[in-house]
């Protein structure tokens, strides 16, 4: 008689904890799966920002021995969907860590001006904004670099808008000397996306979402 009772009080303790752990164990699974794809959206982000920044450090003054490197090491460490996009590219900066500094610098004058293109793309990150709530569940050092990579993109998006309105000015009648203020906002705008691009970039790199 005691087995009986004791039997029947743990079938509705089970039935009192059932739901709670099922829910548990679905929001643990929910958030292991939001990670993942934090994680990818971020890889993704990481090499955009590299690839787009490559091409505006040529007419930057950025490309030097320091920035190949470190380039060199975010392309080798990237595993994306991307990987087509970043062999030749990958290819492009080992030609140059072969120069010698003067044939570096070069190879970077007869690039020219950054193109419109590369400055001109703003960078977003959709499946993090929408999943913020399991952002919430991470640790706070974690917390705080998310919140910073996206303060950068901040910071990014709206240099690309001043790089477009200075871009919109390339064909009005202007004085020599508000074309030479225009060209020097531009170089201090293009400096300054590549400097953002290149601390987001480390930032995610030394995210662990755990």
């Amino acid at each position: 008689m005691l087995n009986q009772i004791l039997f029947l009080v743990i079938g509705w303790l089970l039935g009192l904890l059932s739901p709670a752990i099922y829910d548990a164990v679905t929001k643990k699974r929910r958030q292991a799966e939001v990670k993942r794809g934090i994680q990818v959206e971020l890889a993704e982000l990481r090499f955009n920002l590299a690839s787009a920044g490559f091409t505006v450090a040529s007419g930057a003054g950025g490309w030097d021995r320091e920035y190949l490197q470190w380039l060199k090491g975010l392309l080798d460490s990237y595993r994306g969907a991307r990987d087509e996009d970043r062999r030749p590219l990958l290819e492009t900066v080992a030609r140059l860590n072969d120069l010698d500094d003067q044939q570096l610098a070069a190879a970077a004058r007869t690039m020219g001006p950054p193109p419109a293109a590369a400055a001109l793309r703003k960078q977003h990150l959709p499946y993090l904004d929408s999943h913020l709530e399991v952002v919430s569940s991470l640790r706070p050092e974690t917390q705080r670099k998310l919140l910073e990579v996206q303060a950068q993109l901040g910071v990014i998006n709206e240099l690309v808008d001043d790089i477009r309105f200075c871009l919109g000015k390339a064909f009005d009648s202007l004085p020599p000397s508000t074309r030479q203020a225009i060209d020097a906002s531009l170089q201090t705008s293009y400096r300054a996306v590549l400097q953002s691009s290149r601390t987001t970039a480390d930032l995610i790199g030394g995210l662990n979402l755990g």
